[in-house]
Order: structure tokens, then sequence, then C-alpha cells
């Protein structure tokens, strides 16, 4: 194809931000896990050596007045040099796999929307930690002990506050309690539970001095025999109260020991006990009104007669003296979910309209008002997500977000704006956090920090949030002078996507564009510049916009998720958008962007008995285009720890037809023939070099950037990047010999980004540009 003086038939398929932002939290290698690797966080000697009252300082200890113990940390709060993650190097002498150091989270609890508590497991220890920057960065905080009986099951927390928390947990003595009051820095040794219980199914308090605590022995569903305790001084002193007794399930002092039993208290001592395993399948709910002693069925209309289970599936809402329990009649197909409106007295006075769903559901409730559900993602249903804001009397579909909704994750609405969902990914076990700010309208996978040892220090309770950084997404050039360049500015609360332009090849950068919401991709053939506004992983939600005079104006194009954008004409252009759990789509349009068809691509087949199919090779990810003809496609598929399945694909006749011409599958190589192409690092982007289709470049996180000089049949790794130290985010390049690339150095020095340009096919380069 004949190039015009200033065009190209090239264009920008990178959705850097966007993947990258998707595997730094879905991956074990891409989570920033700060570590000082082996290092166990708290006091050196085990719980149960120690007396009541005892002081810990640095692994030592004293006597103290047995009204309590302050326990100081032992573990520094500084950031550790050694790091796993995708910015990291690891320099520990430790043996130790770096895997082993990877957070599992097991409980989320925001506080606030910058404020929350997470516990879980590193190592095989039990872990806390504390964000104060939105659920953003967590920093590890020690724990007054060092193992617990029961490291699954045995260790609850009450979070009460953004610098309040009570834990606790179990020991070979029964169940200590502790509680910190300013963010982990000190912990208050306070009473133990006697009980041989090896498990805690409830902990929490309403108040300073008023809590709860249930243990059970962690035997199966219908056979569970727990123990309710309660203390009036804070935790110093721990009572029995109730205990399972299945002769006489309702007499005073005992509770039924019925399988899955969830407890509540609210803010007057009410009690109430709810789940599901009741006598002939049903449901129950109980209340108590003296605290815990005694407990009073109450009578739950069934709607249906084909009902099998009733289960409820949110903690009671409290509001002017009533009670709403959501409660679910699950029949053989359908899900049946109401709120039941109860009095002081422990009647019913009202029904809601029911939610009627395939699936059954977990819901979540800021207000009484304000709630939301999510459906149980059980194939061959599609997940989904409602909201009410009349207190279930309606309940309105969400906008899908299937990338999220396939992990069936755990909701917490702050407000009736600011919510997050939490759940672990499905391969590494690995924490995954979503956030809304609009009520659930859209969703922002988290791009997060778990430090595995330390953190950042925690700001005063006034101090504002990081400053906002500015991260280089990707790069597009119209000649080697006039280039544009998309990133987004922001400190993980807010995120304002910006577009930068230089008529000097990168020496210097002009705004031209931003807005509130990030910036997926980007193209340019002369004056025409296109970009993806608000485009997310796992959403097709989003905004293209276009500019016919060089980025000094731009207009709404058409609406759609587009994650990678490539134009060989001013008409004639391909995209990737983005779809649900990776099932991106191919797209063409052939009017300038306006209008957008799906473009089909290869169906299942098997060489050999090895499937060379979406299922193992992943979904559209970026697309080139070397001419009007000739253009080449990377697929990636679900990645797993420093891997992921990804294939190429070619076509010769305009996108008529694909071919898969290379492929790898998790674990290695495709290993035969043509198929060349290693699992190693997580792939971002493609770039086919405009007017030769036998060269192009991959670029990846935690892999180096490969090419191909015959058309993908084959690549090799450039030896000018370094996995986790050096790597490319954006290729580009306008010839077979010159071009530009966006560069990523992670060494010790500081995260920087460096525009380097390339006269001789990137064999070499000379840095142009540099954004710290």
């Amino acid at each position: 194809m004949t190039r015009q003086k200033g065009k190209h038939p090239h264009g920008n398929k990178r959705k850097l931000g966007l993947t990258r932002l998707l595997l730094t939290v879905a991956v074990v290698p891409s989570l920033f896990v700060l570590a000082g690797c082996g290092t166990k966080a708290g006091p050196q000697n085990a719980e149960g050596n120690r007396a009541p009252g005892t002081v810990i300082h640095n692994g030592s200890s004293s006597v103290a007045p047995s009204n309590g113990t302050a326990v100081n940390s032992t573990t520094s709060t500084t950031p550790s040099t050694t790091a796993i993650g995708q910015n990291s190097t690891n320099q520990s002498s430790d043996t130790t796999p770096q895997s082993a150091f990877v957070p599992h989270f097991s409980s989320v609890d925001m506080v606030t929307p910058t404020a929350g508590w997470a516990s879980g497991q590193i190592a095989g220890d039990i872990a806390l930690w504390r964000s104060r920057y939105g659920g953003v960065v967590w920093a590890r905080v020690p724990l007054p002990f060092v193992k617990s009986v029961n490291n699954g099951t045995g260790f609850a927390m009450s979070v009460y506050g953004a610098h309040q928390l009570l834990v606790a947990n179990v020991t070979a003595t029964g169940v200590q309690t502790y509680e910190t009051t300013d963010g982990g820095k000190s912990w208050l040794k306070l009473g133990q539970v006697n009980t041989t219980d090896t498990m805690i199914s409830y902990f929490h308090f309403i108040n300073p001095t008023d809590g709860w605590m249930v243990t059970d022995n962690g035997v199966a569903a219908h056979e569970s025999i727990y123990h309710l305790f309660q203390t009036t001084d804070g935790g110093k002193i721990w009572h029995i109260i109730a205990k399972t007794n299945n002769q006489n399930p309702f007499a005073s002092g005992s509770i039924p020991g019925y399988g899955e039993a969830v407890f509540s208290f609210e803010a007057d001592g009410t009690g109430w006990m709810t789940g599901q395993g009741f006598l002939s399948g049903k449901g129950f709910l109980m209340r108590s009104s003296d605290g815990g002693k005694s407990w009073t069925t109450i009578r739950v209309p069934v709607p249906s007669a084909d009902v099998s289970t009733l289960v409820t599936t949110s903690k009671p809402i409290y509001s002017n003296g009533m009670t709403a329990i959501v409660v679910q009649y699950q029949g053989q197909n359908r899900n049946t979910t109401v709120i039941l409106r109860i009095n002081g007295q422990g009647q019913v006075v009202s029904t809601s309209s029911p939610l009627i769903t395939n699936t059954p559901v977990m819901t979540n409730f800021a207000s009484p008002l304000d709630g939301w559900a999510t459906t149980a993602p059980w194939q061959p249903n599609h997940p989904q997500l409602y909201r009410t804001t009349n207190g279930g009397q309606t309940w309105e579909a969400m906008p899908v977000n299937d990338q999220m909704l396939m992990t069936n994750p755990r909701m917490h609405f702050i407000t009736p704006t600011v919510g997050f969902a939490f759940a672990a990914n499905q391969d590494t076990g690995s924490p995954v956090i979503w956030r809304t700010r609009d009520g659930g309208q859209t969703w922002q996978r988290l791009m997060m920090k778990i430090y595995a040892t330390g953190g950042p220090a925690s700001p005063n309770q006034n101090s504002s949030p990081p400053p906002p950084q500015f991260t280089p997404g990707s790069i597009d050039f119209v000649s080697d002078s006039v280039g544009y360049l998309i990133g987004n500015y922001g400190n993980g609360q807010t995120e304002e996507g910006r577009v930068y332009k230089t008529t000097d090849a990168g020496k210097h950068w002009t705004e031209i564009y931003h807005t509130g919401v990030g910036i997926a991709a980007i193209d340019a053939l002369g004056n025409d510049v296109w970009i993806s506004v608000g485009a997310q992983a796992g959403s097709t939600q989003g905004t293209l916009m276009f500019s016919r005079d060089g980025g000094k104006s731009f207009t709404r194009l058409a609406s759609g998720g587009l994650t990678s954008i490539d134009f060989v004409s001013p008409n004639d252009g391909y995209a990737v958008q983005a779809g649900d759990m990776f099932n991106n789509k191919l797209l063409s349009t052939r009017d300038g962007g306006q209008i957008w068809k799906v473009q089909s691509l290869p169906i299942a087949k098997s060489t050999n008995g090895n499937v060379q199919a979406f299922a193992a090779l992943g979904s559209p990810t970026s697309v080139s285009f070397a001419d009007k003809l000739h253009g080449i496609l990377l697929q990636t598929g679900e990645p797993g720890a420093g891997q992921q399945p990804k294939s190429v694909l070619d076509t010769d006749d305009g996108g008529a037809s694909w071919a898969v011409v290379s492929s790898a599958r998790m674990g290695g190589n495709s290993a035969h023939g043509q198929f060349q192409l290693g699992s190693g690092g997580y792939a971002n982007g493609i770039d086919m070099v405009p007017g030769n289709p036998s060269i192009a470049y991959i670029w990846e996180s935690r892999g180096p950037l490969i090419y191909t000089s015959n058309g993908g049949k084959s690549w090799e790794a450039s030896s000018l990047t370094k996995p986790g130290e050096l790597e490319a985010t954006s290729v580009f390049m306008l010839n077979t010999k010159d071009g530009f690339v966006l560069i990523h150095d992670m060494g010790p020095s500081g995260s920087s980004f460096i525009l380097e340009k390339t006269i001789d096919g990137l064999q070499s380069w000379q840095p142009v540009y540099q954004w710290q």
C-alpha cells in the first residue's frame, strides 16, 4: 500500500492501561506484594506460652497489670526492598518459592469509602491488612500471635472503625481476644474464652463494651454444637449464655444446632439467628430479646408449594424499630427473594414484592431502602446484578459486568453510591476487588498493592490520599515527528484519562484532551484521531471519540468498550471490544467508526487431541494491520502463575478469514511444527509493521518484547528487555527500521516510563523522554 505523507495505515491496538489493570489484580505475579520473604509478623513466641497480662516488646516479655496487655508491633512498617509482583525483583536469600507468599484474603470489610480491613493467609499463616487508600494499597498489620490452631476458621475480626479492631484467635486452651485502637501499631490483650471448639462462627461488637462470639465444633451441617458467649466489659471477661441442646433445642439457654446458621445482634442487643437446614428441609428464623440467652421461632410465610429450602442471605437491616430480613424461597427451577419487615414484637408485618431469579442470590444493603442482589453464576444461567432503592418493592437489572459477576463476589456497599465487590482469583486464590462510585452502574477493578510485610506508614485520620501520578499507556505516531500518547492520571481513588501530542518526535508533549474516566486505546491517521474512553475489562461500556483536526476538538462517534483500535484508511478500521471473562470480540467498520460489525473467527477444532480454540487460546486482545489486506490478531486467555494461553492469527483478505499461525497453551509452548509461541508472560499488545506483514512485535508484562520476521510462525525475544525490570508497554513502528517503544523501567532507582526511539528495527534504541 502506498502511504500518503502525514498518514499511515497502522494504528494502536494497545489497551495497555486496561489489560495491565486486569492482570495486576487477577494473577499472582502481578500483584504488588512487598515482602520480607520468610519473615513472620508479630512476636516470635507462641501465644499459648504467655500468661495473661504480658507485655511483649520485640520478643521479650514482662508482667503488666491484669486489666489488659499492650503488645507492641515487632515488625517494621518500612516497606521492604524485597518484592513479589509485577514491578519487583526478589533480592531475598530465602529459598522459599515466591508463590508461598502470595496473599489470600478471606474477609474484606471496608469501614468508609477509603478505609478498611482484610484478613486472610500468607505463607500458611493468618495475616491481617489495613487499607487507608480505598482498597488499593494494603499494608500488612502485625498480629499479636504467630499461629492459630485452625488457620482456616480459627480466626475472626470485628471491625469497629478505621483504627479500631478486635480479633479472636483459637489457641490450644481456648479463644484469645485482642484489641487495637491505633490501626495495629499496638495490641491490648483481652480475655480468653474457655472452649475446646476449633471454629469461630460469629464475632461482633455493637459498641465498645458489648460483644458476642459463637464457636462450634466444626462438624457437618445439622450436627453442629454451638456455644454462644457474651461480654459486657469490652472483651475482658466472656460468659457462656447459650449452647446447643439437640434434645430440647428451644429451652432457655439453648441454641438449635442448625447447619449454616448466621448470627446477628442489633444495637439494642436483640439477636437474630437465620439460615437453612430446619426440620422438613425448611429454613428458619429465630429471635432473641434478651441478648441471646433464649430464642423464639418467627413464623415465615411460604408462598409456594414447590419450595424446598428457605435461606436468609443478608444480615438484618435495622431502621426505626423495624427489622428487615432478606429471605429466599428456593424451588426446583426458580428462586424467589423477598424482604420481610418485622416489628419490635417479632411479628412479620409486611412482605416486599418478590425478585424472581433462576439461581440463588447474595444481597447487601447500604440502607433500609438501598440494596443490591447478585445471582449465582451457575451454568447455563447468566449472572446478573440487581438494585432496589425502595426496600425491595422493585428491583432494577444493572448493566452486566460478567468478568466480575462470574467470580460470585461478595458485595459491601458503604453508601448508596460507593461499594466494593470482593472475590478470589479462581486459579491462584489471590484477592480481586472491584469498586463502584455510581451505585453499581459501572465497576473498576482495582490495581492493588498488597504488602506481605510492613507497608507504607498509615496516614493520619485527616491526611490527604497519595498524590496522583501519570501512567503512560500507549503511543501512536503519524510521522517521524508527530505522535500521540494516552495515559491515566490518578492515585487509585480517582482516575482521569489524558491525551498528549508531540510535534518534535517525543521531546515535548502537550495535553490535548482529558476526561474523568480512563482512556483505553488510540489510533491516528494524519489529522484523524480516534480514542476509546471509559472502556473497562469485562464490560462493553465505553465511548469512541473522534477528532478531524489533530486533536484540537473531539466529538462522540459511537458507544462500546473498545480496547484496541487500528484504522487502515479514514473509513476502514478494526477494533477489539471488551467482553466478559475473556470473551472479547473482533469488530470492523467501513464508515470511519460509526457502525461496527462482529468479525467471524476460526471455530474450535482439535489437532492431535490439542484444542486450538478460544477456550484454550483466549479471545481477541489486540489487532494490527500492515495494509488493507494483511493483518494480525493477538488472542489471550485466563492467566495463571506467570503465564497465560495465547495465540496469533493472521488474515490476507482484509479480515474476511483468519487462521492460527502460532499459539501456546498453559504450561509451555504449543511445541510442534509452526506453533512456536511461549506461554510465559502476559501479552498486552501486538504491532505489525506498516507495509511489511512479515514483521510484528508483541509486548508483555512479566515477559520480554518478542518479534517475528515470518508473519508470526516463530518468535524471538529481544535482548533489550528483561521481565520484571525493563519491559516494553507499547510499540509503534513507522517502517521496518524507524519507530518508537514505550519502556517501563522498574530498576532500583524507582519506577519510570521512557520513550525510546529506534532506527534499526528495535535492535537498539535511544531515550527521548522520561516520565517518573
